[in-house]
């Protein structure tokens, strides 16, 4: 880039950031690359508006007379006025928090880095009395989630809403799922019984039993799918009929750019890419004799369907052989609409007529009363917040008035990820209405990071958005100057990621060049020895021949392995632990990266690890808890007679079953002393049909003992879970079976520790505070258990502690980190690149890595190649 570029850029940006300051008088929706200081602009909106032109409406609103106090009532006035609304709740914290210090820096006189010049025109001696005001009061401010948005507007208006005054979030889902639970066993002796319901046998033939039919209602009621939307059949002749010409559009338009390539006959070596052609005439002929959904499927699944399928995929991809390059490369229209037929021909091919119409017609006829009984119960979903929120603003046009008339200045953050319905809220309290009546409204996104297409969100809602916005006057402004990044690290993304990001309307938003701030220009990244800003990780084992020949899994553990050595290096050379983080495309491999770092004694932080449940430690407290509360579940049982804080051997659970031994433990209620030493005549037996040369039975020895003070304890807390306050009786759970203790003292103990504690304590809240007291506690324990839920793996200190952060590319969004680790990319290079920093790309193995401290280097990590791609 060269100098005049550079300079029309930062200038271009500097006028983006005072208008956010300064332009109240129209909508501005800001574009805000990675490292831009977007949360800074943020607040210099709300701070310049609060000590400038939101001060002075609330003193005119509210008169002298009306101030008794001097300003605090002008104060709480102006900051309840501003509607800030942020897409994660440590963003809306971080936000308060910055909004927050300017107010505090003003109040002593001080400068706030990022308001821009010329953003507070108050008279100097004013500013300081105003701030300070602004800061005692400063709780008034709304910042939140969307969600908390909408779920105060509800709350306000819950009659008007139709919804339970006290109604509550089912954060889990837990609730919503026990009421479709309930509904679907109500129905099962119509479903099944005589005559019983053709849909329901049809779907029990097809092995989608009652626990299906409910998961997939309270799927649909948790997303607040209305139940209208079911009645009507999506599969009948006519919507049939409509969908193969619209498909019929899709394959005309890429025949139209194939059919002067081919028509003139096969060429040479291209048998597939005529076979490809030939299947698509064959479809435009089919797609006119197409009458039922069927007919569209079997379409969809032939043979030459499925190279056609293939083709397309590789030439939306715009991958051609030597030979489809020479003819097809010019053809600028091929990618796009290869990619709408690709998509639609996938969604046909795993349509199943045969499923959907029982299950359409089946679950129609549920998921009105599920919806009811949510209302009725005061069970409302996130999903549920959102629409809830939109039809309360459209159908009630008083409400609307009321909304819009109580907020002077509404900031959106984080836009791109916003969807239509969330579009649609904004849209009417800001975009609609007289215009003297609005609210000030100002978005920020941006459009290349719009990630979360599996929440919802919708780039083509967000682009509709921006264009309404402008047709009522408002504009756009881009942020392009990155505080972040050194300029090795912008040129790395920008040479990696612009071939990628190719603009397509609703899907992808174009590449925006982000320039090195001022400060940052001369800086060359982190160099030391033979570390690089950016390094590329290609991993292969030299024992199997080199790369080409490395597995996918070895490579992944190679690359596992070079990542760890390599943290151990930088930690050696005074890196913080916490300064680093491994980006993860997907947590299905963390256990792999994972090992290392507990085998080289690396502490870590793991966000919402499904491999938590998996833990030995958290299956063992789990057994045990559930032995205790459910006598009769003997898989528990046995879980808890094998585990470290009993040991039992395996060789003795066979004579144990063969004497009765579970039958006489699930009447173990309290300590009985007859019960008791009936179990242990038992046990003493069973210890002498257990060889004694059986191997490794001498690090067992005394097991007999252990398991016999295992059931005075399990009697002790039966007899605790019935009387006792459930506080009281979790404390002696971890009291009298040492689970901790003993979990501490092996290996890896400190995490095995951290993981218990997190376990002990989401135990008891659930015991406490959860749906159904501590019987629906240790319901959801069990699913918890056998799902493998997600849940934060349990840290070794609290949320401050030095610690490499693990988590995956979606949870880092936003976040800094001086040394980033993207891997498993398994060829793909990408991934921000947001610090001074060297990243690595392990590439198939397929790594990234990036650091900003300054470690000395020592060797290469195995299998490691330095450079710039």
């Amino acid at each position: 880039m060269n100098r005049a570029t550079l300079e029309s850029a930062r200038e271009a940006d500097r006028e983006a950031r005072r208008a956010a300051a300064c332009d109240f008088d129209r909508p501005i929706a800001l574009s805000a690359g990675a490292g831009t200081g977007k949360t800074g602009t943020l607040a210099s909106r709300a701070v310049a508006w609060c000590l400038g032109p939101g001060w002075e409406r609330s003193e005119r609103s509210l008169g002298p007379a009306n101030d008794p106090s001097g300003s605090g009532a002008v104060a709480a006035r102006t900051l309840e006025r501003v509607v800030a609304v942020t897409f994660t709740e440590r963003a809306a914290v971080e936000m308060a928090e910055r909004v927050a210090s300017a107010f505090a820096k003003i109040r002593a006189g001080e400068e706030v880095e990022f308001l821009p010049p010329g953003a507070l025109v108050v008279p100097n001696a004013e500013l300081p009395r105003r701030a300070a005001s602004l800061l005692a009061s400063l709780d008034r401010l709304a910042v939140g989630t969307i969600h908390a948005f909408c779920r105060r507007l509800l709350a306000t208006y819950p009659l008007e809403a139709g919804l339970h005054p006290a109604f509550e979030v089912d954060a889990e889902g837990t609730l919503t799922r026990k009421i479709a639970e309930e509904l679907v066993a109500e129905r099962l002796r119509l479903a099944y019984g005589d005559p019983g319901d053709d849909d329901w046998v049809a779907l029990a033939s097809l092995g989608k039993g009652p626990d299906r039919v409910a998961g997939a209602l309270a799927s649909l009621a948790a997303s607040a799918v209305p139940p209208e939307v079911l009645a009507e059949d999506p599969l009948s002749p006519e919507r049939v009929r409509e969908t193969a010409d619209r498909l019929a559009e899709r394959v005309a338009r890429v025949h139209r750019v194939l059919a002067p390539h081919f028509s003139g006959g096969p060429w040479g070596n291209m048998k597939k890419a005529m076979a490809a052609y030939e299947g698509l005439e064959a479809l435009r002929r089919e797609l006119a004799l197409v009458r039922s959904a069927g007919d569209l499927a079997e379409l969809a699944t032939t043979d030459s369907a499925g190279t056609l399928r293939e083709v397309l995929d590789k030439w939306r991809k715009r991958e051609f052989t030597q030979t489809e390059g020479k003819r097809l490369d010019a053809e600028a229209d091929l990618p796009e609409s290869c990619e709408e037929l690709l998509s639609a021909l996938s969604h046909f091919a795993r349509l199943d007529p045969a499923l959907f119409a029982p299950a359409r017609r089946v679950l129609a006829s549920l998921l009105a009363e599920t919806v009811r009984r949510m209302r009725a119960r005061g069970v409302q979903t996130f999903s549920g917040l959102l629409a809830g929120a939109r039809d309360l603003l459209a159908r009630h046009p008083q409400v609307l008035a009321r909304v819009r008339g109580g907020i002077d200045q509404l900031l959106v953050d984080e836009f791109q990820d916003t969807d239509p319905i969330q579009c649609e809220v904004f849209g009417r309290i800001a975009l609609e209405g007289p215009r003297d009546e609005r609210p000030g409204l100002f978005v920020v996104g941006d459009p290349k990071q719009s990630i979360f297409g599996w929440r919802s969100a919708d780039l083509a809602a967000y682009e509709a958005f921006v264009r309404r916005l402008e047709d009522e006057g408002g504009c756009r402004h881009e942020l392009v100057v990155n505080f972040r990044s050194a300029p090795p690290i912008l040129e790395e993304v920008e040479r990696t990621l612009r071939p990628l990001l190719v603009e397509r309307a609703g899907v992808q938003a174009p590449f925006q060049v982000l320039v090195p701030a001022p400060q940052n220009e001369g800086k060359s990244g982190f160099h030391d020895g033979d570390r690089r800003p950016v390094e590329h990780w290609v991993s292969w084992d030299p024992g199997e021949g080199g790369g080409p020949r490395t597995g996918h899994d070895r490579a992944r553990e190679i690359e596992a392995a070079a990542v760890a050595s390599d943290l151990a290096l930088l930690h050696a050379a005074g890196v913080e632990w916490k300064r680093a983080a491994i980006l993860v495309r997907t947590t299905g491999v963390l256990e792999t990266y994972l090992e290392p770092l507990r085998a080289a004694g690396i502490p870590y932080v793991v966000e919402r690890d499904r491999n938590f449940y998996r833990r030995r430690e958290v299956i063992d407290a789990a057994s045990l808890v559930r032995a205790i509360v459910d006598p009769n579940d003997h898989v528990a049982l046995v879980s808890l007679l094998r585990s470290p804080v009993v040991g039992t051997p395996d060789a003795a659970l066979l004579p144990l079953w063969g004497r009765g031994f579970p039958g006489l433990a699930s009447r173990l209620a309290g300590p009985d002393p007859d019960l008791l030493a009936q179990l242990d005549r038992i046990v003493s037996e069973a210890r002498r049909e257990v060889p004694r040369t059986l191997p490794g039975l001498s690090r067992l020895a005394g097991w007999e003992r252990s398991l016999t003070a295992a059931l005075r304890s399990l009697a002790e807390l039966r007899r605790s879970f019935a009387a006792d306050p459930v506080d009281i009786f979790v404390g002696k759970v971890r009291a009298l079976f040492l689970s901790e203790e003993t979990q501490a003292a092996r290996f890896l103990g400190r995490y095995r520790l951290a993981n218990l504690r997190r376990f002990f304590r989401r135990l008891l809240a659930g015991m406490v505070s959860g749906d159904g007291g501590p019987q629906g506690a240790l319901r959801e324990l069990r699913e918890a258990v056998a799902e493998a839920r997600a849940e934060e793996e349990g840290s070794p200190g609290d949320e401050t502690i030095d610690a490499v952060r693990v988590l995956t590319i979606h949870k880092a969004k936003g976040l800094t980190f001086d040394h980033v680790y993207v891997v498993g990319l398994h060829g793909e290079i990408r991934g921000d690149r947001d610090g001074d920093s060297t990243e690595a790309v392990p590439l198939g193995g397929n790594a990234a890595r990036g650091g900003q401290g300054a470690p000395g280097g020592e060797e290469l990590p195995p299998g490691r190649q330095d450079g710039a791609g």
